[in-house]
């Protein structure tokens, strides 16, 4: 089983305040707060920092955001390797993260990016045909074809390829397989601690019901 590493946010500080005790009070009032003092000395003293929610080109609107890096860059990166930016800039922290876990969404999972990758040719649905020509020139015409993307998926009214539950399944698992072999690469206990997770991603009637999903175990119990 996985440890979970947390990150703290801020200092917290017990004071411990004084009350007048009778005589017969005091050796139990003593004894409570020896055994508080000792305690103290097993609770956790290092802070670990990380990131518990983000995407990579796996979700649809990080890519039709431009986006273009995965979960094995997303974990180099975290873990302080170099990775090279969508933009050809390379990019590496200062110092690396203590853990890190890829939540992107579960709906539409590396959907845009096999739309984006398709070579026109075969694709005969003008709707598709459209968003990728809109992905590939980028800007606002990319973040057009993704507003699309969300209307139609809320009206209903997808392409009969996005509306495939078929097709979405054998997507989504293709994709998710490759994200639990990254995290399995990259997990080193002791040193950089590469969490399974998800976004959960209801979406009923275009309203957001979104929730991070985080496995307290590794691939195994995640496939």
């Amino acid at each position: 089983m996985r440890l979970l590493a947390s990150a703290a946010l801020g200092a917290i500080t017990i004071a411990a305040g004084l009350s007048l005790i009778s005589g017969e009070q005091a050796p139990a009032r003593a004894s409570v707060a020896a055994s508080l003092n000792a305690g103290q000395t097993a609770y956790p003293q290092r802070p670990l920092w990380g990131d518990t929610h983000l995407h990579t080109a796996n979700s649809f609107d990080a890519f039709t955001a431009g986006l273009r890096l995965g979960p094995e860059e997303a974990l180099r990166f975290a873990s302080g390797e170099a990775v090279m930016t969508a933009s050809g800039i390379e990019a590496k922290l200062h110092r690396p993260l203590d853990f890190l876990v890829v939540t992107d969404h579960s709906d539409a999972i590396g959907v845009t990016a096999d739309l984006y990758n398709t070579p026109e040719d075969q694709l005969s649905d003008p709707t598709l045909k459209r968003w990728r020509a809109m992905m590939h020139e980028g800007g606002n015409a990319a973040y057009k074809a993704f507003r699309e993307m969300v209307t139609a998926a809320s009206n209903g009214t997808l392409p009969a390829d996005f509306a495939d539950v078929e097709k979405m399944r054998k997507t989504a698992r293709r994709v998710w397989d490759g994200q639990l072999d990254a995290v399995e690469r990259y997990n080193r206990p002791g040193k950089f601690t590469a969490l399974v997770g998800f976004e959960y991603s209801l979406q009923p009637k275009g309203n957001t019901l979104h929730r991070n999903v985080i496995f307290r175990d590794g691939a195994d119990r995640a496939r």
